[in-house]
């Protein structure tokens, strides 16, 4: 699609929070003197229990990261949370934390913040949720399930999921003018990759969202 090779960097760490972004975007992103940063977190703030952040903080992490990577100079791609399974996530979670708001509930308080955000910068958006579609249980669903991976998750996406991501993230990056040098994705697990070939890095033969990108970039080189 270009000729020049592109860098791409595999940030993406299972669980993380809003908060454990913040403290790790300078080694993990800054540091790397990127020119493009492609930002999805949110999920484990809403939807997970055991590191969950209360939705103010999240919004107020989610400005801070953006503005710091925009006075950077970086370019941001801006990803919205995709869907998930509310009867998995309740068998994985304690209920109670779903009795008040439903996953279903968080996640659109979530969303409305992230469109908020994307707006006020004008940033380029990568709507997971329409992206990747549905989290229903069924075999073609772009989400792990019992159905089409016998794993009860809901949340992560199948490795055609991964490169659905890779393939909207792409389309964006390309349309803007000069050509990117250097991508760093920072994320959580689903931009990690996990349970697909490749998880944590952005091998060009990875089934990660940033392995398929670099493929689509045609980069063949590897970080992280």
């Amino acid at each position: 699609m270009q000729n020049e090779p592109v860098e791409i960097f595999n940030a993406g760490v299972p669980g993380d929070n809003t908060r454990q972004a913040l403290a790790r975007m300078q080694s993990d992103v800054l540091d790397r003197h990127p020119d493009w940063v492609i930002v999805l977190f949110g999920t484990n703030d809403a939807l997970n229990s055991f590191n969950s952040v209360p939705i103010d903080e999240a919004a107020r992490n989610l400005e801070t990261i953006v503005t710091t990577l925009l006075r950077a100079g970086c370019r941001v791609l801006f990803g919205t949370a995709p869907d998930a399974n509310d009867a998995s996530l309740k068998r994985r979670h304690d209920p109670a934390y779903f009795a008040v708001r439903s996953p279903a509930e968080r996640l659109a308080e979530l969303r409305k913040v992230q469109h908020a955000i994307a707006a006020a910068h004008n940033l380029p958006l990568l709507e997971l949720e329409t992206i990747l579609g549905p989290s229903d249980g069924t075999k073609e669903s772009l989400f792990r399930n019992l159905a089409n991976s016998a794993a009860d998750d809901g949340v992560h996406p199948t490795a055609a999921g991964y490169l659905r991501v890779a393939e909207a993230a792409a389309r964006i990056i390309l349309a803007v003018q000069p050509p990117p040098h250097r991508i760093v994705c920072f994320g959580d697990s689903i931009t990690c990759g996990v349970y697909v070939r490749g998880e944590g890095t952005a091998a060009y033969d990875a089934e990660t969202y940033p392995g398929r990108l670099a493929a689509l970039l045609g980069n063949s080189a590897a970080s992280k």
